[in-house]
């Protein structure tokens, strides 16, 4: 469960019993461990505990408990019941509360599916695993209806339709008050800051940000993080700082983006035309300049581009190629039909982009989420060389009428490179059509 994010060690949440086994195992066989967990017993009876677990045992019920209530992640509970057996009882009660159980998987750098729970509840979401394809019915807290606008760093990027104050939410620190962030209200630089929300903005509040993006993880880098948006129905960027009072709006930069990145101390940013933009925030004032052309070939005018970092610092361009159609009532209806995968390379001097028939190893997690890739060869039962894509067509209609589509979105699946097929992973419920729609979260362990 406790993953170091500067090695390649993986491990498995089997929790502290299995994980210690092991630990134990290997240590027979004389091979080393990057394990950060201490072994614990796999018996809490017949033999007498040693001295140190018995001062540990014996702290004071008060300070026990105060240490235990201020334990927000799941690697905190790990630690903690490491300690000693009764450390472990209290450690494995906490989780039983909070709904995790042995056979759940987590790790940070593998995104999960959040999506509704099985009651619609308005302030809880579960999580979809494609490891295991399964729901865990974690019903994490997530206080807000409405579709998010970002999801980066394992934080949801939400914006409240009465205040405009756009809020940083982690589900996985399980409602404590440190896993949410209050960011300056955002308007655009054409609404009046008095106005009436409600009468003044005419576009569905939940597709104001059609996608926004970490520089950094918040609780990492307090003090250097930025926060970059794509907003309005001309797809516009703005981004603010941590400390700032206000947004920055880069007017002057084109417009139609569909996706950003943080690469090397600067945003990238793509458009619907395939180019990209290197925005530099630091300068005085910020500077956008245009740092690779649009793709050679010819995408239809419907395809939707995402632009992803890989491990190695490679830039992938993904072209998501959408057919759209309506239902006999109007109203649109998206169905993806394939892919086409491109990579920044250097041509004769000049940055360019070439073709990839293949990710390797890697698959990629697309949708409303920071466009994630992932070795899928570390994670048992994650398909290598596909696409794990989830419905993020919100158009100028969907913008200004109805917050989801007729059927719900349903635009979801797994695209395989290797043959050009499709393959389901999860199907959201008909009758949870109104709910928010799914996106993927990396989980902060």
């Amino acid at each position: 469960m406790v993953v170091n994010e500067n090695t390649d060690s993986i491990i498995f949440f089997t929790f502290f019993h299995n994980i210690c086994q092991k630990q134990k195992k290997k240590k027979k066989k004389g091979s080393s461990s990057s394990m950060a967990l201490p072994p614990v017993s796999s018996s809490t009876t017949s033999s007498p505990p040693r001295s140190s677990d018995s001062k540990w045992a014996s702290l004071p019920e008060t300070i026990f408990h105060i240490i235990l209530n201020k334990l927000m992640l799941l690697s905190d509970l790990a630690r903690f019941g490491a300690v000693c057996s009764h450390w472990r009882s209290a450690a494995m009660l906490r989780l039983h509360q909070l709904n995790v159980s042995v056979d759940m998987y987590f790790n940070s750098q593998l995104p999960l599916l959040l999506i509704p729970t099985e009651d619609n509840s308005e302030t809880r979401r579960d999580v979809f695993s494609v490891t295991h394809g399964r729901i865990y019915s974690l019903r994490l807290p997530v206080p807000y209806s409405k579709r998010c606008s970002g999801s980066s760093h394992g934080w949801l990027i939400t914006i409240d339709s009465q205040t405009s104050v756009i809020t940083l939410m982690n589900p996985f620190f399980f409602g404590n008050s440190r896993g949410t962030i209050n960011l300056p209200r955002f308007l655009e630089p054409s609404t009046p800051p008095d106005a009436d929300l409600d009468e003044f903005i005419n576009i569905n509040y939940e597709y104001l940000i059609s996608k926004a993006i970490l520089s950094a993880d918040p609780i990492g880098d307090p003090d250097d993080y930025a926060i970059m948006v794509i907003y309005g129905d001309m797809r516009r960027l703005a981004f603010c700082r941590s400390g700032d009072e206000d947004w920055t709006c880069m007017e002057e930069v084109h417009d139609m983006f569909q996706d950003v990145i943080f690469r090397s101390g600067h945003f990238l940013a793509v458009n619907q035309e395939g180019e990209v933009y290197c925005c530099d925030i630091i300068s005085d004032p910020p500077r956008a300049k245009l740092v690779l052309p649009s793709i050679g070939t010819t995408l239809r005018n419907y395809s939707r581009r995402y632009i992803v970092k890989t491990p190695n610092g490679n830039i992938l361009q993904i072209a998501r190629l959408v057919e759209n159609t309506t239902t006999s009532t109007g109203e649109p209806v998206a169905s993806t039909y394939g892919f086409f995968v491109f990579k920044m390379v250097v041509l004769d001097g000049v940055l360019g982009w070439e073709a990839e028939a293949s990710l390797g190893n890697g698959s990629l997690f697309l949708g409303d989420n920071h466009s994630t890739y992932v070795d899928a060869s570390r994670f048992p039962g994650c398909q290598e060389n596909c696409i794990y894509f989830t419905d993020d067509f919100h158009d100028i209609y969907t913008m200004y009428h109805l917050p989801y589509r007729a059927y719900g979105p349903c635009d979801t699946g797994i695209y395989k490179l290797k043959d050009h097929s499709f393959d389901d992973f999860y199907t959201p419920n008909y009758s949870q059509r109104h709910m928010p729609p799914p996106i993927w979260l990396l989980p902060t362990i």
